[in-house]
């Protein structure tokens, strides 16, 4: 495990770290984290996810076919659409209405809105984790900025992270601002986070 004060040191070693990885290694432990991201109960039952389309060209968990399996039975999958330095999510319906964003992300086209009720999920990239559900994001805060707005927890939102199991390290350092995951999801198993 790799500990290391400096986040923008760190974020070049996990950017790295993913670059390196097989295309069929990605693929396969990819397989095994939407595997386990729908034994999940809360994930599996959830009526309404905030997730992200992945950039799987960048090495991002490719959770696709779980997000194509959810809305399949019948999930609604909300996608984020970055606008200035916040991000606000819009209804997924099919991979023909996405369009790529500031960032190279792709987003939904669709009509701007939120949802009426709060997610019961909220699925989150990141480059890196601890156990403690510290999560490395791409330097941003897009995402420390939107679930500050959200009840989280047993009253609200459970937070997940699809992450590699490479990817789990002993310390994130963490900033005020910063808010944890619940759960951490990879190829080798679920663990919850923030006991």
């Amino acid at each position: 495990m790799i500990a290391c004060p400096d986040k923008a040191l760190l974020r070049r070693m996990m950017r790295q770290a993913r670059a390196s990885r097989p295309s069929e290694e990605h693929a396969r432990c990819s397989q095994a984290i939407c595997r386990h991201l729908s034994e999940v109960p809360a994930v599996a039952h959830a009526h309404r996810v905030f997730a992200y389309w992945p950039m799987v060209d960048r090495g991002e968990v490719d959770i696709r076919p779980w997000l194509r399996q959810a809305q399949d039975r019948g999930c609604e999958i909300w996608l984020p659409v970055v606008e200035g330095d916040r991000i606000r999510h819009r209804r997924f319906v099919s991979e023909d209405e996405l369009k790529a964003g500031s960032f190279g992300q792709l987003e939904p086209t669709g009509i701007p809105g939120e949802p009426e009720q709060y997610p019961e999920i909220v699925i989150v990239p990141g480059l890196a984790a601890d156990l403690r559900g510290n999560r490395l994001g791409y330097g941003g805060g897009f995402y420390d900025r939107f679930l500050a707005t959200l009840p989280l927890g047993d009253e609200g939102s459970l937070v997940v992270m699809p992450i590699f199991a490479q990817h789990v390290i002993e310390q994130v350092p963490k900033q005020p601002d910063d808010i944890p995951v619940h759960k951490l999801v990879t190829e080798d198993g679920t663990y919850d986070c923030m006991k």
